[in-house]
């Protein structure tokens, strides 16, 4: 296990901070930061004992941005804790690395505001370790499995699956990860009905079967971004009780 721990100050928007994507790596690292010792000896010692490869930062701007590595890792995975401006700003500046956040608000509403700002994923208070190596692995296949040529095409609709951008019009615009194989799945999917329980499962695995809201919350985001950001008519339809569905 990697360790770094260095404390220098959180960049803020005003000291516009851009990220720019390394070349594909070697291998990939994932990136425990900002939670308390406790929590993140658990966690770094559940992912490590999985075979996991772990970095440890108390500060994530200092791991992501850290000039000095050239070992050609990247990271697979973000564990980070309930610092949701922190995970609003590095999707606002591009950041693609899918993020699980750890939350001490056990409640809906905390977790629908992680999802709202950027967290693929989120967990807490309470958890089991084994769920949490399970969804660090689901989310870092993500990460790896993409291919330099997967892009899907609807009408003036492009998403670039490796980029994680969807353009319309000649209007580009980033996505998360999550946000990023939804729309595939629908864009493959186009005129056919996908139901919630197809979209979780094909995303998250098993596990978001006790999850419902999960689909919806990302979705609606989703959904969101496409009218506000790209100009988009409302292409995502909600049927009750069967699905979505993404009209050319």
């Amino acid at each position: 296990m990697t360790t770094k721990a260095v404390p220098s100050p959180t960049p803020t928007p005003s000291e516009q901070v851009s990220y720019v994507p390394r070349d594909r790596p070697t291998r990939f690292h994932t990136l425990v930061a900002g939670l308390d010792s406790d929590t993140e000896q658990l966690v770094s010692r559940a992912l490590v004992a999985s075979g996991i490869e772990v970095l440890i930062s108390t500060n994530v701007f200092d791991a992501l941005f850290d000039g000095d590595s050239d070992s050609g890792d990247e990271f697979g995975c973000l564990v980070l804790g309930e610092d949701l401006e922190q995970v609003s700003y590095l999707r606002s500046i591009g950041m693609q690395y899918p993020i699980l956040t750890l939350l001490k608000d056990p409640g809906a509403r905390a977790r629908v505001m992680a999802l709202e700002v950027g967290s693929d994923d989120c967990l807490g208070p309470r958890f089991a370790t084994a769920e949490l190596v399970a969804r660090v692995h689901s989310l870092s296949r993500r990460r790896g499995s993409v291919s330099l040529s997967d892009a899907v095409t609807v009408g003036e609709l492009s998403l670039s699956v490796e980029a994680y951008t969807v353009t319309f019009n000649g209007n580009t615009l980033i996505l998360t990860p999550t946000e990023t194989e939804i729309l595939q799945i629908l864009m493959e999917s186009c005129g056919r009905i996908v139901s919630s329980s197809q979209i979780g499962r094909a995303v998250w695995g098993e596990s978001a079967e006790s999850r419902p809201n999960l689909v919806s919350v990302h979705l609606s985001n989703l959904r969101r971004k496409l009218v506000t950001s790209l100009g988009t008519k409302n292409k995502i339809v909600t049927l009750r009780s069967r699905g979505y569905m993404l009209t050319g």
